[in-house]
């Protein structure tokens, strides 16, 4: 079995099931989105919910890492664009994997 098998097994559920993610990032591309001031309740919720996988943006990360389930999964865009501006489609990187 090769690395990125392996890595893809720690994401994707067995037996069958699939995943079921969540992108909650879209507040750095569109701006305040109602109903996302505060991630970790909306987060709380959907793993209430099943969610398996969050997708956050890298400030997001210090209030959704608390309440995240042991089962859960935290995926962390860290790249950016904003609609907000003339180039829309201009991604730039924001973090690192560090």
């Amino acid at each position: 079995m090769y690395g990125k098998d392996l890595r893809l097994r720690r994401i994707f559920p067995g037996g069958g099931r699939h995943l079921f993610s969540v992108p909650l990032d879209h507040s750095v591309s569109m701006g305040p989105i109602d109903g996302l001031e505060a991630t970790a309740p909306v987060v709380e919720e959907l793993q209430g919910a099943g969610a398996d996988l969050f997708i956050v943006t890298k400030g997001a990360v210090r209030e959704v890492a608390p309440v995240l389930s042991r089962s859960s999964l935290l995926g962390v865009h860290i790249s950016a664009s904003t609609s907000l501006g003339s180039s829309s489609n201009h991604k730039v990187l924001v973090g690192t994997a560090d």
